[in-house]
């Protein structure tokens, strides 16, 4: 692994489909982590949070091959 960092995969409107897509990844053996998932701002009461899911920077490539999976899975 060259660059440990953490970047952004992707973000949700609320918390429920990012920690989908987190158990996604970690079951293909990717670590991932879910930032902001409570609500906040204007999203109070109404489920909306922004959370955003982070993963290594050296994982980004595989983790978006798994992303692209999911939201296949959740548009069917």
């Amino acid at each position: 692994m060259t660059n440990q960092g953490l970047t952004l995969l992707t973000k949700t409107l609320s918390a429920g489909p990012a920690h989908v897509i987190k158990s996604a990844l970690e079951a293909e053996g990717i670590p991932a982590f879910v930032l902001d998932d409570h609500p906040a701002g204007l999203g109070v009461g109404l489920g909306i949070t922004n959370a955003r899911v982070m993963v290594l920077k050296d994982d980004l490539e595989a983790a978006r091959n798994v992303l692209i999976q999911v939201q296949n899975e959740l548009d069917d």
